[in-house]
């Protein structure tokens, strides 16, 4: 791959170069299994495609042939290049949703009703889940979860929306739901999604101190275990007068 463009109507247009190591002369490329839908431009070892996230799934195979041999690449798909489409466009971008460590959390689209949908593809990070009318949610992932069992992610088939169980801290950051009707981008929407742990009982402690003119004065602090970075702890003093 040498480039990577995103425009402002979620189309990802891709350059994809075939080379052979020290393959020499006489040698000729070949693209195989190309969406006849895409928009696509074929010069030698070179393929670009226009991809939007509502075209289908299919692999690009580049076929290097010379007069004795030949040999195929491994399949590669568009949407590992641009599964990152709304924060190539300018970061942070949408709701802010608190999501709990270790539960789990849906992510809505409030859709119309009276809206036509084909499908609905969610985009995060290297992963994305597709889901069309009537058919299981189908999960692409660059990077697989650890353990499927304990970090699963599904799209509702009454609304769409993105629900995702056992959460973990890794799970944060920006979602990308694209919403297809009659195999175009109908509508979008982007969800910033924060993780947070629940807190423990805070612990208060107290420093005693008794000041030259009889004052009793007494630090105290509230504190909590295991808060991580999003805690909150406050100090107060206070004067007490001596008997």
């Amino acid at each position: 791959m040498t480039s990577v463009n995103m425009s402002e109507n979620a189309s990802c247009n891709i350059t994809l170069v075939c080379s052979v190591k020290g393959a020499g002369e006489d040698v000729q490329y070949y693209w195989t299994s190309r969406d006849p839908h895409a928009s696509e431009s074929w010069v030698g070892p070179s393929l670009t495609i226009s991809w939007l996230p509502c075209d289908s799934d299919l692999p690009y195979i580049c076929r290097a042939k010379n007069p004795v041999s030949q040999s195929n690449s491994r399949p590669v798909h568009a949407w590992q290049f641009c599964t990152d489409l709304g924060a190539s466009r300018g970061g942070q971008m949408g709701e802010t949703v608190a999501g709990i460590l270790g539960e789990s959390i849906t992510l809505s689209l409030a859709l119309p009703h009276s809206q036509h949908i084909d499908n609905v593809v969610w985009m995060f990070n290297t992963s994305i889940i597709s889901k069309e009318w009537g058919e299981e949610a189908i999960a692409n992932q660059l990077i697989k979860f650890k353990d499927p069992n304990q970090n699963t992610a599904w799209v509702s088939s009454q609304d769409y929306s993105l629900k995702i169980g056992q959460l973990k801290m890794e799970d944060a950051g920006p979602y990308h739901a694209y919403v297809c009707s009659n195999a175009r981008v109908a509508s979008t929407k982007h969800i910033n999604l924060s993780i947070y742990r629940r807190l423990k009982k805070p612990k208060v402690t107290g420093n005693l101190g008794l000041t030259e003119d009889g004052v009793c004065r007494v630090s105290l602090t509230c504190s909590v275990e295991d808060s991580g970075h999003n805690d909150l702890r406050e100090r107060q003093h206070f004067g007490l007068g001596s008997p």
